[in-house]
């Protein structure tokens, strides 16, 4: 078993509660050209954060993506047989 010879104490940093409020820095704009694309094509890109999920939105996006698989000429599904 590992035994510390000397008592050793260890020291904790003041908490960011007592350091001040904590924030984001600023992101600083890229001059990326597909960046600028997205940014001129969406320009109220406000989001929005909610306790709870899109139900009907998931269920239509999912929907979509299923459909998409099935039209794979490759694709086999277990559940029709």
């Amino acid at each position: 078993m590992l035994q510390l010879k000397q008592p050793h104490f260890f020291h904790r940093s003041p908490s960011r509660s007592q350091q001040g409020q904590m924030a984001f820095s600023p992101v600083p704009a890229d001059d990326d050209e597909l960046i600028q694309a997205i940014e001129a094509t969406h320009p109220d890109n406000a989001w929005t954060l909610s306790n709870e999920p899109d139900v009907v939105g998931l269920e239509n996006f999912w929907n979509e993506v299923t459909a998409d698989i099935e039209k794979d000429p490759e694709w086999f599904t277990f559940s029709n047989d």
